[in-house]
């Protein structure tokens, strides 16, 4: 699978990753709005 392909996925679905594909993503420090996408944008948060 490429970023490419993990790119598509990821704007229509939520992805659970582990190891060291998670900690890859959190080398670019993604914000909140990030893991929201536009479905939850709205969304309360505590």
């Amino acid at each position: 699978m490429t970023q490419t392909d993990i790119t598509a996925h990821a704007a229509r679905r939520i992805l659970v990753l582990d190891g060291a594909m998670g900690t890859m993503i959190q080398q670019h420090k993604p914000g909140e709005e990030v893991y929201r996408g536009t479905r939850f944008a709205d969304w309360p948060s505590d």
